[in-house]
């Protein structure tokens, strides 16, 4: 199955100079997160990720992933063990 899927907040400006991009592409699927000061401000996912709900939260609770920034996209890291929904 294809899937796109592009989530973000337009309606808040955040400064360019504090805006982090990850990319991760594997076989089919392409992930793109935007994360500005903790959290994610924004991300683009196209194929079968699974990981569109765990985006969808993240953006629309704010939630600060400092602590997990770095390993954000780690195929290794399943995010979803972080937070309670």
């Amino acid at each position: 199955m294809q899937v796109f899927m592009s989530v973000g907040q337009d309606e808040i400006v955040y400064p360019l100079d504090k805006q982090r991009s990850w990319i991760t592409v594997s076989g089919e699927e392409y992930i793109k997160a935007v994360v500005s000061e903790g959290r994610v401000i924004g991300a683009v996912l196209i194929g079968d990720t699974d990981m569109e709900e765990t985006f969808e939260n993240l953006i629309l609770n704010k939630l600060d992933i400092s602590r997990i920034e770095d390993s954000l996209l780690d195929p290794d890291i399943d995010i979803e063990d972080y937070f309670d929904w």
